[in-house]
């Protein structure tokens, strides 16, 4: 399953991916179920905004299905993924990190937890969020 896009214009700018999405199953004995079942991916980007040589390269994963680790039942883990992109340099350490994102949404003690984390090199976008939602402190 692959993907690409036709390069776009807008003005001075120019960008265009080629894109391959991949499903891939691995077996965690210390989860349940344990046999997890990931979406992966791996991108290759050009994008004129980008510092030079403007080029990148992505990878991708993530999981959909609900998890729980063996011998903590009140967690339950809904959704973790996340993505990074680099570009090459001509210096060591010879890439360079272009962006990054990463998010999880849970379950925990009934209460809904998610995390968000963004970086964005080109756009100098970061960010973090974290929202806890339903928690309820009171005994009985």
């Amino acid at each position: 399953m692959g993907r690409s896009s036709c390069p776009t214009q807008n003005g001075v700018t120019t960008s265009f991916f080629c894109a391959a999405d991949f499903v891939a199953a691995i077996r965690m004995s210390f989860l349940d179920p344990d046999v997890v079942s990931f979406n992966l991916g791996a991108v290759v980007s050009y994008d004129s905004t980008a510092p030079p040589p403007s080029v990148s390269f992505g990878l991708k994963a993530y999981v959909t299905s609900t998890l729980m680790v063996r011998g903590f039942p009140f967690i339950k883990i809904n959704y973790i993924g996340g993505e990074i992109a680099l570009t090459p340099t001509a210096v060591a350490p010879f890439v360079s990190l272009r962006s990054m994102s990463f998010a999880a949404n849970a379950t925990v003690l009934d209460a809904r937890v998610a995390v968000q984390m963004l970086y964005d090199q080109p756009k100098a976008d970061f960010g973090i969020a974290f929202r806890l939602q339903s928690l309820d402190l009171q005994v009985g």
